[in-house]
């Protein structure tokens, strides 16, 4: 089969890191599967398990893209690489987008506006499309008038894959379908689990090297506390940035990693209150796992979420994680973390302050969140992706 990802950017972001966890897994796993079953020969397994990746918009130059643009077997496209918006190159788009689905067998539709171009591009072809719906919840659902033009728009899909039920309910309730319908499929998001465990287990050392290696990359020595998310409005650092303000031990500081609209206005927010030597800015970056081995304390801070990959990839890298309290956060803890109300930068504050002073709980914390990560391996996600792009051939 030809597997065409159409994404919207690749961008740091959860949605972004999963295809690039993804699509060498698909490259290789779907191949081996064929081979197994005796249907196809290894080279034929090549030609037929094609993974594209189409980028609608931007030259895909990230962290991401650097670690897949070298991959064997998969191929990338940028259909508006200049990131133009206008008329001219919205139309260009889709009819370059129009041919790419003509030349696929399935084309699986990650995030807004990829999901309106695939469904107007499609319109007329046979192509099994699917879109997976990465989020509880979009301000495109306070606009009442637009629910009849997205019932359409998801009409034109197979199928809609979510990453919760919170998600699906959701998302069912708006485009006014029931729930239960095989339309939707629940498919949690997952990681690479073994990448993280493995990651943290060569970080161990003594206190002092502990130190030396925070130093080295976060640029102080103290108790570093992760937070790692896209600077957008489903996000929540600036309740992360408050809290550490209402922290007196100086040795305690926010580590956040990530871009976005909104990071100016956090920046602000940083000077604002005086702690720039308090809350420390990497921007983009592609080595998650050894940031989290190098962290004490991870937070998920969110207004909204649909599943909450960070927490997880913290749960595989054995760090003790903090949540807003979010349906789609909530499902993914299942207990195994702390927890504050969202935009309680106080309540944050005291369950840091709880954290940093009890090794214990951390180790406890720790400890137990590898166990639930292992649920969410991304083999077991790729399988059943894999189920239903087959079904019905």
């Amino acid at each position: 089969m030809k597997i065409t990802h159409l994404i919207t950017d690749m961008e740091i972001g959860g949605a972004q890191r999963l295809l690039c966890d993804l699509l060498p897994l698909g490259v290789k796993g779907y191949a081996e599967t064929a081979t197994v079953e005796g249907e196809r020969d290894s080279k034929s397994d090549k030609q037929a398990d094609q993974m594209r990746l189409c980028i609608l918009q931007g030259k895909g130059a990230s962290a991401f893209m650097d670690q897949l643009k070298d991959k064997e077997g998969i191929d990338i496209i940028c259909l508006n690489p200049e990131d133009k918006h206008d008329l001219n190159t919205m139309f260009k788009s889709l009819r370059q987008l129009r041919k790419i689905i003509r030349d696929s067998h399935i084309v699986h539709v990650h995030l807004f506006p990829a999901l309106y171009y695939a469904a107007i591009a499609s319109a007329g072809l046979k192509c099994k499309l699917i879109y997976t719906e990465h989020n509880t919840f979009n301000r495109r659902r306070l606009k009442k008038y637009l629910r009849p033009l997205e019932r359409w728009i998801y009409s034109r899909y197979s199928n809609v894959i979510c990453i919760s039920k919170a998600v699906r309910n959701n998302l069912a309730h708006w485009i006014g379908k029931d729930k239960n319908s095989p339309y939707f499929r629940i498919i949690n998001n997952g990681i690479p689990v073994n990448r993280f465990i493995e990651a943290t287990t060569a970080a161990r050392r003594t206190d002092a090297e502990v130190q030396k290696k925070r130093s080295e990359i976060f640029g102080r020595q103290g108790i570093p506390v992760l937070m790692i998310s896209r600077f957008v409005d489903s996000k929540d650092q600036p309740t992360l940035i408050r809290a550490i303000k209402e922290i007196e031990d100086t040795s305690i500081y926010a580590v956040l990693v990530g871009d976005g609209p909104r990071r100016g206005e956090y920046e602000e927010l940083i000077k604002e209150l005086k702690l720039e030597d308090r809350v420390i800015m990497l921007g983009s970056r592609s080595d998650i796992s050894e940031l989290i081995a190098a962290a004490e304390i991870g937070v998920q801070s969110s207004n909204w979420e649909g599943f909450g990959l960070t927490v997880v990839e913290m749960f595989a890298g054995m760090l003790p994680v903090i949540i807003s309290e979010v349906d789609g956060l909530n499902s993914v803890a299942d207990g195994y973390t702390l927890t504050f109300k969202r935009g309680d930068y106080k309540g944050l504050a005291r369950q840091i302050e709880r954290m940093a002073g009890d090794s214990a709980l951390r180790r406890s914390i720790g400890t137990n969140g590898v166990n639930r990560a292992r649920d969410f391996d991304i083999e077991i996600m790729g399988e059943q992706y894999h189920r239903l792009y087959t079904e019905g051939k």
